[in-house]
């Protein structure tokens, strides 16, 4: 634009236009100024919660175990000793019902059991300790954290589950409940990790662990006692579901916060776009309630919790195109709610299953008519299920029974609807 132009605009509007770029700029930094005192207010409201803000708080935040009691360092000792026996191992076919193992497959398991004694006897021993467990990881590396042993775990839980296997074909009762309540141990060791991804590796563990016992109870009888113990080992790995989700929260917030903050975010061209238009502070405190409200939801009862997390859920599928990380982030964390949901259902159709065992201890083999009928002697009530709030349904089979969730169901391509999460058992 020539100088001329200048000249022939009149005082007036010149001094409008100042006005309007004073205006502008004082738009901008009272919405920068405001931004910063409501991330000021949210740090010290999670403080005042008893939550970490910082990676450094974050490390210090988890439980650190008396010396030698640590059953981490164990699993991860059981890890270096574990053999595998390659495509003869993959090969194994994970059978949950009552049917024998072929010959072939018990000798490739009894195979992989015997050379995994000194394994096996590693993982027994860390199931012996009851306290804390903590995983070597340097926190403050943040987003570059190294988690190597999250894939090891998987590989011992399912070592675990073939010797159970074996046990309970063998008839080895005390052997194969020795197994499944290790297994149970092993995937608690991580549910006071601070990462989403590792609490996601604990419920896959919980779900390999109930489908080792879903085989062994269709295998083999346990006595009462034995049968005592698997319920008190489930019941506590489900009273620490909510402590896990919110442990991972906490620390993906943290995560989040040192992403948000990072040299190398604050370079790239969005957000210097987003930051020239006030959206960037916009952007950090929406992912910052929405963790909030995630470990809100998380403290709630069933299934009042679950009416939350389908409010979340649409509320996280509409976030604003121009929150430009948040979209990136809240996906995957969406996605993940209900997993710890489907987590508590299966964990308690296990415990179902483990008083209608006793029961039929009881009465000479017989099943319960209704669940109702374990109460008070075998459950003191029967246990909801989490989606609904109503019971968990009971399904007598010709050569078994089967205990399932309502709340929990898939779509297959056809649009059909698919297995029912749940828990079965056939002799």
């Amino acid at each position: 634009m020539r100088p001329e132009f200048f000249r022939t605009v009149s005082p007036r509007w010149r001094w409008v236009c100042l006005a309007l770029v004073v205006l502008a700029t004082g738009l901008f930094w009272w919405n920068h100024m405001s931004a910063n005192g409501r991330r000021a207010d949210r740090l010290a409201a999670a403080k005042a919660a008893g939550y970490p803000v910082t990676l450094a708080e974050l490390e210090k935040w988890r439980p650190a175990p008396p010396p030698g009691q640590n059953a981490a360092l164990i699993v991860l000792e059981a890890a270096e000793q574990r053999k595998s026996l390659g495509s003869r191992e993959d090969s194994i076919q994970s059978r949950r019902g009552g049917e024998p193992l072929d010959p072939e497959t018990k000798e490739v398991l009894q195979e992989l059991v015997t050379q995994n004694r000194a394994c096996l006897e590693l993982l027994h021993k860390a199931a012996a300790l009851s306290g804390k467990s903590r995983y070597p990881a340097t926190l403050t590396n943040g987003v570059s954290v190294n988690l190597p042993y999250l894939a090891s775990i998987k590989g011992l839980l399912q070592l675990l589950r073939h010797s159970a296997a074996l046990h309970a074909e063998n008839g080895e009762a005390e052997a194969a409940v020795t197994d499944v309540l290790a297994s149970v141990r092993v995937a608690r060791t991580l549910e006071d990790e601070p990462f989403l991804i590792s609490q996601l590796v604990r419920i896959s563990g919980m779900a390999i662990t109930t489908a080792s016992l879903e085989r062994v109870l269709s295998r083999v009888r346990f006595s009462e006692s034995q049968l005592v113990r698997i319920e008190e080992s489930l019941g506590a790995a489900e009273s620490m579901i909510s402590h896990a989700q919110i442990q991972a929260f906490a620390g993906e917030r943290c995560l989040g916060r040192e992403w948000f903050e990072s040299p190398a975010l604050r370079r790239s061209p969005i957000y210097q776009v987003q930051r020239l238009f006030g959206l960037t502070d916009r952007d950090y405190g929406y992912y910052w309630e929405m963790t909030d409200q995630i470990i809100a939801a998380a403290k709630l009862p069933f299934p009042d919790r679950v009416t939350e997390y389908k409010r979340l859920e649409k509320t996280q599928g509409a976030i604003p195109r121009w929150y430009v990380f948040s979209r990136l982030i809240a996906p995957s964390a969406s996605k993940s709610l209900f997993k710890f949901v489907s987590e508590t259902a299966n964990l308690r159709a296990a415990r179902t299953a483990v008083a209608i065992e006793r029961y039929t201890l009881a009465h000479e083999g017989k099943l319960p008519g209704i669940l109702a009928d374990l109460a008070p002697a075998w459950q003191p009530a029967p246990l909801a299920d989490p989606y609904t709030g109503g019971p968990l349904q009971f399904t007598k089979l010709s050569k078994g029974y089967l205990i399932f969730s309502l709340g929990y169901k898939n779509e297959n391509a056809d649009g059909q609807k698919a297995r029912y999460l749940g828990f079965g058992v056939e002799r």
